[in-house]
């Protein structure tokens, strides 16, 4: 078992073309399955809230071979906002994830092949999309 903070593992399979993400650690499992409890101070007077053990390995996050074709993890959620268990209830989806999947999608839109190069672009990329789509309209308030 990984016992550590929490890593992002992804995958590529090169003589199969699949990609994976999984998220690697040790999560506790509490004795009910409300979720974003992880995420709130709770009452230690009863013990609803106590870890019981934890989750299997099996029921931490995995992607293999998404729909839209690449997996972006910038310490963003990766589980969908239906999940069934509390593991990654205090990430969401940020204006990073946001950046790399647009640019990534707009080089897959014109045929591109990527390579490292690339990655190290999308790594360091500055601009703040929350920035860049609410300017406009800053500005407009201002005049």
């Amino acid at each position: 078992m990984y016992t550590a903070i929490p890593q992002n593992f992804i995958f590529a399979f090169s003589a199969s073309g699949d990609i994976a993400f999984y998220l690697g650690n040790n999560f506790p499992k509490r004795r009910h399955d409300k979720v974003y409890t992880g995420c709130q101070v709770l009452d230690g007077t009863t013990s609803e809230d106590d870890w019981v053990g934890w989750v299997k390995p099996r029921d931490l996050p995995l992607i293999v071979n998404p729909k839209k074709g690449f997996i972006v993890t910038t310490n963003n959620r990766q589980m969908p906002d239906n999940v069934k268990s509390d593991i990654g209830a205090t990430s969401n989806s940020n204006t990073r994830a946001r950046r790399a999947t647009e640019m990534i999608q707009a080089g897959i839109d014109r045929g591109h092949k990527f390579d490292y190069k690339d990655m190290l672009t999308i790594m360091n990329d500055t601009i703040d999309v929350n920035a860049r789509d609410n300017m406009p309209m800053i500005l407009n308030l201002a005049r």
